[in-house]
């Protein structure tokens, strides 16, 4: 279950975001290279990394832009993305306001955080202020699809029963009609093993609240930086024949059965990981 706050400590940044960031780092860049980087002409004068933990993609942004700003809510984080030199000021930021004026930037970047502020609509309204007229808003964030197998993972801890088991798969169904109790399984499943996540989006409600913000949407896609069914690591068959298991060649046959879903899931966009959106203000 969830904590009153989670500790976005130098641990997280090198450990869960590490992870993340190895996974993820050039699925996202190639994504917004492939639409967005060679349409910018003349370049951005201001660009915010809001979120810049570590400073990652501190270079990556210094590419195409005069300046680059960035935010972030660990001290720890800024301390080390300092480092990087590629970053003109860092602020610190609680989720809550941009210490930025109004329409102060050209562009603002965000990959993976707005999962992490508990309520969205403000920073939205934040991101949305100071960006300028025109401005563009580059985001990403996690969907709610793959919530389900951190709740797997999550009761082999807890030891649930097939009971038990039934009644979370149920609140998992029931998260995809209803955004309280979408957010009541994130928060009581994911909060802790995801570092602190409050929600789980689904494409085309993050859509519409983006669009009733004011924001025009010019450009989503879903991506995946983990298999959509990650079982078995995926459909891995040399994974399963490593395991020392004398199942392991009962679970070859199963391997196989997932690598097909998971081809066909990827290729029609069905139950992805993560959502890139770009749009206008």
């Amino acid at each position: 279950m969830n904590n009153t706050t989670f500790d976005y400590s130098t641990d997280y940044f090198n450990c869960l975001e590490n992870e993340w960031s190895r996974i993820s780092h050039h699925i996202i860049t190639k994504l917004i290279d492939d639409f967005y980087v060679v349409k910018l002409n003349p370049p951005p004068d201001c660009i915010l990394d809001f979120g810049c933990g570590n400073g990652l993609y501190g270079s990556y942004l210094g590419g195409f832009c005069n300046e680059l700003y960035g935010v972030d809510v660990s001290e720890s984080a800024i301390i080390n993305s300092t480092k990087t030199k590629q970053y003109k000021e860092i602020k610190i930021s609680h989720g809550t306001n941009i210490p930025y004026e109004s329409e102060f930037f050209d562009v603002v970047f965000t990959t993976e955080v707005i999962e992490h502020i508990e309520n969205t609509q403000v920073i939205l309204d934040e991101i949305f202020r100071v960006l300028k007229p025109g401005g563009m808003l580059i985001l990403t964030t996690t969907l709610y699809s793959h919530a389900i197998y951190t709740y797997i993972a999550q009761s082999k801890i807890a030891k649930h029963n097939f009971f038990q088991t039934g009644i979370q798969f149920f609140n998992y169904i029931a998260g995809y009609f209803s955004k309280r109790k979408q957010n009541k399984f994130i928060s009581s499943w994911c909060y802790n093993p995801l570092g602190g996540h409050y929600h789980g989006f689904h494409k085309k409600q993050l859509r519409d609240t983006l669009g009733k913000r004011g924001f025009n949407i010019i450009y989503s896609t879903v991506f995946y930086a983990y298999p959509p069914i990650p079982l078995l690591q995926g459909g891995n068959i040399d994974y399963v024949r490593r395991k020392n298991s004398p199942k392991k060649f009962l679970l070859i046959p199963v391997a196989f059965l997932i690598k097909i879903v998971n081809y066909f899931l990827i290729k029609t966009h069905k139950f992805s990981n993560n959502v890139l959106i770009i749009c206008k203000k």
